[in-house]
């Protein structure tokens, strides 16, 4: 047993260090070059033409894995944002109030860490959920003489993307109220034009919105 135990240890730490070379592959071989340097086994050209390659080498693949670890970051994000889209577009399906399904979708939106993310992607993220709120807070307010069934219908067109849909619904909702239904539109034009904002970044990044 101690025996099966002893190998189950070596086997892990075996394990450890193959993962440790994976994520940097160039780390050995820059403190291997630096031991043989100081030990005279090879020329001082030589080691400062190779240590420089090996470092460019390096530099570029920290670089990638950075880009990497961003690229995760965003997707994580935006795999979470989804879920709470689709959990909202259930809930808008099932005949519940607008107000509370917008409400909600801010409350979990503001819930994703996004630390991880650039800045710039950041920004973009928090605008997007500032223009749910912005609906949630024109549909809290809604006129008792909006018909409640056209909201629930343009919220969940706007939620899966269907801008023109949207706004065929409130323009229903509305009325002939002009004003009301041309506040309830750019709202709406408001929360998809930051949702694509949300896409641009996450594309450069390499992302898959």
């Amino acid at each position: 047993m101690l025996r099966n135990i002893f190998l189950a240890v070596m086997l892990f730490l075996l394990a450890a260090c193959v993962s440790t070379e994976e994520r940097n592959p160039y780390t050995a071989q820059i403190a291997q070059l630096d031991s043989d340097y100081r030990a005279g086994k090879i020329a001082a050209a030589d080691y400062y033409a190779y240590r420089n390659k090996l470092s460019t080498q390096n530099g570029e693949w920290q670089a990638s894995m950075e880009r990497a670890a961003i690229r995760n970051s965003i997707n994580e994000v935006l795999r979470e944002t989804a879920l709470c889209r689709i959990e909202a577009e259930k809930a808008n399906l099932s005949g519940r109030n607008p107000a509370k399904i917008a409400g909600w979708l801010t409350m979990q939106m503001q819930q994703i860490d996004t630390t991880r993310c650039p800045a710039d992607f950041r920004g973009a993220y928090q605008k997007h959920i500032d223009s749910v709120e912005r609906y949630y807070e024109i549909l809290s307010n809604r006129s008792v003489a909006d018909d409640v069934g056209p909201l629930v219908i343009a919220f969940g067109q706007a939620l899966s993307g269907d801008a023109s849909g949207a706004y065929s619904a409130i323009s229903s909702a509305a009325g002939q109220d002009r004003m009301r239904r041309d506040e309830l539109n750019e709202r709406l034009r408001y929360m998809g034009e930051t949702w694509r904002d949300v896409r641009g970044v996450a594309i450069r990044y390499g992302a898959n919105p």
